[in-house]
Order: structure tokens, then sequence, then C-alpha cells
């Protein structure tokens, strides 16, 4: 019973700054199409480099990410492709913030396409 309190005690002191005052509410991750995605890493510079029936492979730089080829991701898969994307959540924010045929324009392009432009 005490390492419940001590436990809720800390949770309480991780979500409050000194003065009291809460803290920003911590951000989950949500789920989301794949395809949305990937058009989505698109508006955020990354290239479509291979496309195939297992996933889709996104490169930016050095940074590459696959994304699983299926009709819908999990909030903590959303959360993971966005960490190893190195994104942060504000570009995570302004990427899903646009309308979803705007995003689709961008999934279109290719590494060719991109090395030609």
């Amino acid at each position: 019973m005490a390492n419940v309190h001590r436990d809720a005690r800390a949770l309480a002191c991780l979500h409050t700054t000194r003065a009291g005052a809460p803290l920003a509410p911590v951000r989950r991750p949500m789920s989301m199409s794949s395809d949305a995605f990937v058009a989505a890493l698109c508006r955020t510079g990354f290239v479509i480099y291979h496309k195939g029936p297992e996933g889709t492979i996104l490169e930016r730089g050095t940074r590459a990410v696959v994304v699983p080829s299926r009709e819908w991701l999990e909030a903590d898969e959303v959360g993971d492709l966005r960490r190893m994307a190195g994104i942060t959540w504000r570009e995570f924010d302004a990427m899903i913030a646009q309308p979803e045929s705007e995003l689709r324009a961008y999934g279109s392009a290719t590494r060719e396409q991109a090395s030609a432009g």
C-alpha cells in the first residue's frame, strides 16, 4: 500500500510545475490510415523510395522509415513511426492538419521525381 501512495505522489509531481500549475496535457498518439501517414510524411519532406506489398519505404536525408502497408495503423505504431522519422509533435500536428485531399497529392512523389526536380 505504501508503494501505491509513493507512486501516486511521484506521478502527481510529474504533472505539475514547482509553482503547482499543471503542465500541458501529455500527448497521446492517435491511430490513422497508413496511406494518410505516408502522405503526411511526404508533406514534411520525405520522399517515397520504394512502395511494395509489405510496406512503403520513405527517406529524408540519412533517415529512412518503413510504413507497413495496412489499412489502419494503431496508435502506438503511429507514435513509434513518428519518433523513427524524427518528427516533433509540432510537425506531426501540422502534417495531419492538412485536408486529406492535399496530403494525397504529396503521397504520389517518388524518388525519381524528387531527383529530377
